[in-house]
């Protein structure tokens, strides 16, 4: 029985091709689609990529040093764009010239060494587009200009950049890597020499892990929410290692070498946790005034550590141990009126748990800690349960000594040098024994306890 055959047209999808671009120095040129003469090198790269178009594709630069002269090299979606190594080299020169990508998907650029010593806008410049990695990129800057290293503008997100080495960029303000996007990954990168190291701004989901950091001035977080800071060796050479202007970040498992401030927690940085980071070197912590709701916990910290805020939890810091220690509880006013600044606060007695009042009850044995901002009826607020204030309102009818344990006055708000059988809140570190209630002393504040009972 013979077969019949009946053809079917099928529709068929252009294939992703491959162009292989060789420099006028390669070794071996043999088989590639494009022979580059050493000026103006960039005319066989865009044909090699124009080629391909935006059906995707790969172009394949071969060992060599290729030299842009006249014009940008301006990718095109779905094009990988790979070298053999640091071995392939596009060099800039001193022209105002750049690698572009405008508003392109599915970018990959890998295994390529850039370098230019003009103060291009970026030597690597992203604008726009999603789904790009940028992977084992050298990046180098030998004039000492303005120009900047891998730049990011707005638009664009989803962005992997790893492997890469960034070197050189030490003009005044200038940026090794200028980020404005939203989910950046920037995993497993070297930094060296650069004025800004990593300018990342505007986004949200961002990761900066297991890059190394030297001889650098200022990594600048800004704007940022929900990222995560981790795994890094930063050497900070004497400057500020980490400004984070944000809120809702992890910052854990690093190296601040190098001494200055490892970290500034800026007036606008709020809700970070700070853990598990190692700083020698006499390495410092600043919090500045209006920084709150911050978790800074079981970190060495060599330097000093200086808190101008309220609101934050700082507790198991090796080797500054108890002295700096805070902690703070976010809760519901719900008195009826508003609570202010070194106001002695009780529990309130409902299911949730979470809400404050004041109370008239000398002694109270609901006593919870001292507010330490104001607080609005049925608003939420930082309450201080444990460590040192300077805040606490008291009353000196009873002369309080340093060293007295403190319970609740009889007026709202207010403390008084406890007496036997109250639960006592806070032990005073200074004396006052004015007969009002108009007093605002020193105070360390404690976990509540009976004086007098056996603790």
């Amino acid at each position: 029985m013979s077969k019949i055959y009946n053809p079917i047209a099928v529709t068929k999808t252009p294939r992703a091709a491959t162009k292989v671009v060789a420099a006028s120095n390669s070794l071996n040129n043999d088989g590639a689609d494009y022979v580059c003469d050493g000026t103006a090198d960039e005319v066989e790269i865009q044909a090699a990529i124009d080629a391909v178009g935006n059906i995707g594709g790969k172009i394949l630069l071969l060992e060599g040093t290729y030299n842009i002269q006249s014009t940008d090299i301006v990718m095109d979606a779905n094009i990988t764009l790979a070298g053999c190594g640091w071995q392939t080299i596009i060099n800039f020169g001193g022209n105002d010239l750049q690698l572009i990508s405008t508003n392109k998907d599915n970018v990959v650029i890998r295994d390529i060494s850039l370098t230019n010593s003009a103060d291009a806008e970026g030597v690597l410049l992203i604008s726009g587009g999603s789904d790009v990695i940028l992977s084992k990129i050298k990046v180098t800057e030998g004039g000492g200009g303005a120009g900047k290293g891998i730049h990011v503008n707005p638009t664009s997100y989803d962005f992997l950049i790893e492997g890469c080495q960034v070197s050189g960029f030490s003009g005044s303000g200038v940026e090794g890597m200028d980020i404005v996007c939203i989910r950046p990954r920037i995993i497993g990168c070297f930094f060296e020499s650069c004025y800004n190291t990593i300018a990342l701004s505007t986004s949200t989901d961002w990761m900066i892990v297991n890059c190394e950091v030297r001889d650098v001035g200022y990594l600048v977080l800004s704007s940022l929410n929900k990222g995560v800071f981790a795994n890094n060796y930063v050497d900070n050479g004497n400057h500020n290692a980490l400004d984070i202007i944000g809120s809702g970040s992890i910052v854990t498992g690093n190296n601040f070498i190098g001494g200055g401030n490892a970290i500034d927690f800026l007036s606008s940085m709020d809700n970070i946790v700070f853990s598990g980071n190692n700083i020698p070197d006499n390495g410092d912590i600043n919090i500045s005034s209006g920084a709150r709701g911050n978790i800074i916990s079981n970190n060495f910290i060599d330097g000093n550590l200086t808190n101008n805020s309220v609101g934050n939890t700082i507790v198991n810091n090796l080797p500054r141990g108890s002295i700096d220690e805070v902690v703070c509880h976010y809760m519901k006013n719900t008195d009826g009126d508003a609570i202010v600044a070194g106001d002695v606060v009780i529990l309130k007695a409902v299911a949730a748990g979470n809400e404050v009042t004041h109370t008239t009850t000398g002694g109270d044995d609901k006593v919870f800690g001292m507010a330490v901002e104001s607080i609005a009826n049925t608003a939420y607020g930082y309450i201080q349960v444990l460590g040192k204030t300077t805040l606490l309102k008291v009353d000196g009818t009873d002369d309080i000594a340093i060293g007295d344990y403190l319970s609740t006055f009889t007026a709202e708000g207010i403390a008084k040098k406890a007496a036997a059988g109250d639960m006592a809140f806070a032990i005073a570190l200074e004396e006052y024994a004015t007969d009002d209630s108009a007093g605002v002393i020193d105070a360390l504040l404690i976990t509540p306890r009976k004086v007098g009972a056996v603790v």
